[in-house]
């Protein structure tokens, strides 16, 4: 089981110190619903928080479920700032420009939101 510390009363950040990148599915799982539980309490109190927000809609679509352990690990690291944070509207940040690609689904709503771009017509 993943471990969970706390920061604030309201806000629990999980470590990654004890995960490895060839995790068994089970740990995986139970890392991915720690996840999805730090986002459903930093939401409770932050609701504008962008990372947290779309944290959750990416872990339950089709390419946030097909992420293997190690794209998970990386995933989190995108989004631990947002989590640790909780008062921060956006708090993720790519490790490589490649994450924008791979996370592409959570990334780019995460930027739209940001921009007021749902359409995605904007240019930068």
């Amino acid at each position: 089981r993943t471990q969970l510390n706390t920061i604030s009363s309201t806000t629990m950040v999980l470590s990654t110190a004890n995960l490895t990148v060839d995790m068994d599915i089970d740990t995986k799982q139970q890392f991915i619903n720690d996840i999805i539980a730090e986002c459903k309490s930093v939401l409770e109190e932050n609701p504008g928080n962008r990372c947290a927000k779309y944290c959750l809609e990416y872990l339950n679509s089709e390419e946030g479920k097909n992420l293997d352990s190690k794209d998970v690990v990386t995933f989190y690291k995108c989004i631990k700032t947002g989590l640790e944070n909780p008062d921060s509207s956006l708090g993720c940040y790519a490790m490589t420009p490649l994450d924008y690609s791979k996370f592409g689904g959570f990334f780019d709503k995460v930027i739209r939101d940001y921009h007021g771009d749902e359409s995605g017509d904007k240019k930068h």
